[in-house]
């Protein structure tokens, strides 16, 4: 038995408001939106992290096809030689996965110095196919799980939820001449 606190945190009305009416009011104004950079920003290294700092955690790890380049500052500190003055001004640098098809770094960009010195993305040095077999010789039962590649609180298509929300208004397709060429149902 490892022992490890379990803890379960309800950001549902956090979420709704931070991530789903940002990607609804996006939408509206014309704007394609990423709702998982702002999820990453406002509610997993957000009221997450904060919320793990707050219970003595010391770092949050995710499975984000990621990596990082820590200064050497914080490499000293990781290995209990303390800080020793040298914090200030030294950057965190987001790399790209080492399984390029899988990389997920541009979900992080708008992460900070602060984020980043609590983050661990331990899968981010293996494929994914390296991180199933991981998962497979420990018996997980995620190793089979099937990839999702979708917004996560959008069932089917992203079409069929902005029409639950938002009203479609038509509007003509302009070609770089000036030229209506054809027009849409609302884009």
């Amino acid at each position: 038995i490892l022992r490890i606190p379990f803890y379960v945190f309800n950001f549902e009305k956090e979420f709704k408001k931070r991530v789903v009416d940002y990607f609804l009011k996006e939408y509206k104004a014309g704007f394609t939106p990423n709702p998982c950079v702002v999820c990453n920003k406002e509610i997993k290294f957000g009221l997450l992290l904060e919320k793990a700092l707050g219970l003595g955690a010391d770092y949050v790890a995710t499975g984000h096809y990621a990596r990082l380049r820590r200064p050497a500052y914080h490499q000293r500190l990781r290995q209990g030689e303390g800080y020793g003055g040298q914090a200030k001004g030294k950057t965190f640098h987001i790399l790209k996965a080492k399984d390029k098809e899988k990389d997920q770094s541009y979900f992080l960009w708008q992460l900070s110095n602060k984020h980043l010195s609590r983050i661990l993305f331990p899968v981010g040095g293996y494929t994914k196919s390296e991180v199933r077999k991981i998962a497979e010789r420990f018996k997980l039962p995620t190793a089979k799980t099937p990839e999702s590649m979708e917004v996560c609180f959008i069932p089917k298509t992203i079409e069929d939820f902005l029409k639950k929300y938002l009203k479609c208004k038509r509007g003509d397709i302009i070609n770089r001449k000036g030229e209506v060429v054809g027009v849409h149902q609302g884009l």
